[in-house]
């Protein structure tokens, strides 16, 4: 084996349904085999799961990897990892509201003995993209390049940015009151020593 090489890569798809929608399907590592082209799930526990990914292009691959769920975000913002194996590190799902749909990412970094690292790297990132465009399809249900999402999805979408906007005009409002009472704390405290 050759010495460890550190990787990242980062990979995303943009599909036309619900965080929720696709959340429910993603967090699950027992269920990527079924979305998820050459990939084969053996669970070794309730957070541990032996995956063997094997595709034909752009080169012949077969890459192992033990994934352990480490947390599952809340509000449906995707799935934090571990990863042992063919590449020892971390990774993670997250999902962005989009107004007409929702963008997946697929992040992994760690480092990795195999020989030849960016090949392995490339060929890894073919999988994950051939995943993701697999999962896309699944929850897209076929729809037609082009077309437009229905208007339930459209009205979901709004809300859930809507919301998502007062979660960060609240987080801001609090961020801006801590600094003030900071700053009048620290001005006080300047003016009790004179």
């Amino acid at each position: 084996m050759a010495s460890p090489t550190p990787l990242e890569a980062w990979d995303e798809v943009f599909v036309r349904c619900t965080r929720q929608q696709v959340n429910a399907v993603v967090v699950d590592p027992s269920s990527w085999a079924a979305w998820w082209p050459g990939m084969v799930v053996e669970p070794l526990d309730d957070r541990r799961f032996d995956l063997t990914i094997s595709a034909l292009a752009p080169i012949p691959a077969r890459h192992r990897l033990v994934v352990t769920v480490d947390r599952v975000r809340p509000r449906d913002k995707g799935l934090e990892f571990s990863v042992s194996g063919d590449l020892e590190g971390t990774g993670e799902f997250f999902h962005l509201d989009g107004p007409r749909g929702v963008v997946v990412n697929h992040l992994l970094r760690g480092t990795t003995g195999r020989r030849l690292p960016r090949v392995w790297l490339a060929a890894h990132r073919a999988i994950v993209r051939a995943g993701l465009t697999s999962l896309k399809d699944r929850m897209e249900g076929g729809l037609p390049p082009g077309t437009e999402p229905d208007r339930a999805l459209l009205a979901h979408q709004a809300e859930e940015m809507r919301i998502f906007a007062e979660e960060v005009a609240r987080d801001l409002a609090e961020k801006a009151a801590l600094a003030e009472a900071s700053r009048a704390g620290g001005s006080g405290q300047a003016g009790e020593g004179t």
